[in-house]
């Protein structure tokens, strides 16, 4: 997990990963993500044009599932987030595991990994802002890393002499 994200994974025992990406590519401004390759997953993009959340769905069975978002989406993004967390959980009967280390969540638990994850967020959402500033911009990793990361992070690289 990178500082700039908030991400959960999803392990089911039945269903296949075709079934899910299927289920996933359904869902409302849901599209392949074609920036990244797909080698052992697929990957996705859901974005509202308000926040954007990251869909990774292994490609072996049974599925496994990673969803997060940048931390520097707007804050109605956790409520984007967890309402599709709890669709997915609950339709495919996954146990969902917190990154952050609160353990795993069956199904049923789904309001107990919420409020969890809610704090969770809080947290890792006031580091983000301490070491990267407040600015909002409803992105995915890659393009907060290209557009708040790297150019804040670049100054302090060292620049070498060309040689020769």
């Amino acid at each position: 997990m990178g500082i700039e994200d908030y991400r959960v994974s999803l392990r089911t025992r039945a269903a296949t990963a075709a079934v899910v990406s299927d289920w996933v590519r359904e869902r409302p401004h849901a599209a392949p993500d074609e920036g990244l390759l797909p080698d052992h997953c697929e990957y996705f993009r859901i974005d509202d044009g308000r926040h954007v959340l990251e869909v990774e769905v292994s490609r072996t069975d049974p599925a496994e599932v990673t969803v997060r978002f940048a931390l520097c989406n707007p804050r109605s993004v956790e409520a984007a987030f967890l309402a599709f967390v709890r669709e997915l959980a609950t339709t495919f009967e996954m146990k969902i595991h917190d990154q952050e280390g609160h353990g795993t969540f069956p199904p049923e638990a789904v309001d107990r990994f919420a409020a969890s994850a809610l704090e969770s967020i809080a947290r890792r959402r006031a580091e983000w802002v301490a070491q990267f500033g407040p600015r909002v911009l409803a992105a995915g990793s890659r393009e907060v890393f290209e557009t708040i990361i790297l150019p804040q992070c670049a100054p302090l690289v060292p620049r070498h002499a060309a040689v020769g």
